[in-house]
């Protein structure tokens, strides 16, 4: 399972975007500004997570973040170099990010545990034209 996270606005404070799977919408995304995960893609695996105590996925080898996450948060301040997802966005913010994570974990539990994996490419906010 490839996940495409599409960075769409940046502002002092947060970066937000939109998850996909094969090109349908699954999320809204929201990271840190001052800890953005560097674009790229990252193999996907479950850790036990010592901050949440249970199964996480976590992204593998980013660079600067060893414990790189994909989590609930609602605001830039609760992600420390992690990706937050939630239902509905606004600035520097996602809603419903408990209820979205609890959607979406089983497709991570259900790749990761097959020879088919899992990763996620982050793209970059594209230039203006």
């Amino acid at each position: 399972m490839k996940l495409i996270v599409q960075r769409q606005a940046k502002t002092p404070f947060s970066i937000s975007g939109e998850m996909t799977l094969n090109g349908k919408y699954l999320a809204w995304t929201l990271e840190n500004a001052h800890l953005a995960i560097p674009a790229g893609t990252y193999e996907v695996e479950l850790y036990p997570s010592p901050k949440f105590g249970r199964l996480m996925p976590r992204l593998k080898d980013v660079p600067g973040c060893p414990y790189c996450e994909v989590h609930w948060a609602n605001m830039p301040s609760e992600l420390e170099g992690c990706l937050g997802v939630g239902m509905m966005k606004g600035e520097d913010r996602i809603w419903n990010s408990r209820e979205k994570f609890a959607e979406i974990y089983p497709l991570f539990q259900a790749a990761v545990n097959t020879d088919e994996g899992c990763s996620i490419e982050i793209r970059d906010i594209p230039a203006m034209a």
